[in-house]
């Protein structure tokens, strides 16, 4: 299937259940948090847009079964972190990401930057599915109910996998205060 831009929108029927609303405009409004939230995931800009790309195909292809009730966001942020976490396993993924294009940061930006190092690094030690869950809850503001019926889980599950998550993040930011 060709990239989800390239449909000719007069061949995007209405999804069903969304009020008359285009999937190229559910695409264009959703498309940059999904990235983030695969982003984080996977931690790697291609790869955060291939599961992104993914899912977006995903959905259009199984749009019918989008639930009445259930908002088409918290739908496709579900197919995001399923796309995302099996490219996780698929490519085994540990490597990191640099910073924007390469140039040298302001001096006066060194400070964020390197907090922003040592955040990155402490989520690069979380699974990917832990990662999930931190950023549904923290970059997107989901609560663990709506994170346990995005991601198809226990309520239970997403508690759980919060505490390990926090537990981890902390012992690896404790770490990096006491090399400092």
């Amino acid at each position: 299937m060709g990239r989800v831009e390239d449909v000719v929108v007069s061949d995007i029927p209405v999804i069903e259940g969304t009020s008359e609303v285009a999937w190229t405009a559910i695409y264009g409004a959703q498309r940059e948090r999904l990235f983030r939230l695969a982003f984080v995931i996977l931690q790697e800009g291609n790869d955060a847009a291939d599961a992104v790309q993914g899912a977006f195909e995903k959905g259009f292809r199984h749009r019918d079964q989008l639930r009445p009730g259930v908002g088409p966001e918290a739908w496709l942020a579900r197919i995001t972190c399923n796309e995302a976490i099996s490219l996780a396993r698929r490519r085994r993924i540990r490597r990191w990401v640099t910073f924007g294009d390469g140039d040298e940061p302001a001096i006066h930006e060194e400070a964020a930057i390197l907090d922003r190092i040592v955040v990155d690094d402490a989520l690069r030690h979380l699974r990917p599915k832990h990662r999930a869950v931190v950023a549904l809850h923290y970059l997107d503001g989901y609560g663990i109910d709506e994170i346990g019926s995005i991601l198809g889980i226990p309520r239970g599950t997403v508690a759980s996998r919060l505490h390990h998550a926090r537990e981890t993040l902390r012992r690896t930011l404790a770490k990096h205060r006491t090399e400092s």
